[in-house]
């Protein structure tokens, strides 16, 4: 799944050339899939404008490129995602509104906490 490479908005795997339309901020190797997190770069001190952000912004792609699903899918929420990591074996989304989201790698909630 090392095989991929992004480039603002333009993510190429597998062959293929996917482009989401609005900037890519990191993909992560997780659970035999990338997962592929939309968000700008902070240009300056003020940070990112969180209105020009995408809501669901983070999607599960399969190892050909081809989306498996879309987070907001597994939490239930439909909102804009401001962080994403892995720790061991588990994915931790956070929304907007400080709640993050462990996801194991069968795709299940596995718990949740407030980071605010």
């Amino acid at each position: 799944m090392n095989d991929c490479q992004f480039a603002q908005t333009v993510l190429m795997i597998a062959g293929k050339k996917i482009d989401f339309g609005h900037n890519i901020f990191d993909v992560y190797p997780f659970a035999n899939a990338l997962v592929v997190h939309l968000l700008d770069r902070p240009t300056s001190a003020k940070g990112v404008n969180l209105r020009e952000q995408p809501e669901d912004n983070v999607y599960v792609l399969n190892k050909n490129g081809d989306i498996h699903r879309r987070i907001n899918e597994i939490t239930g929420a439909s909102d804009l995602y401001v962080s994403v990591a892995v720790a061991g074996d588990e994915l931790i989304v956070t929304n907007l509104s400080g709640i993050q989201y462990h996801i194991d790698r069968h795709w299940q909630v596995v718990g949740h906490s407030w980071t605010k």
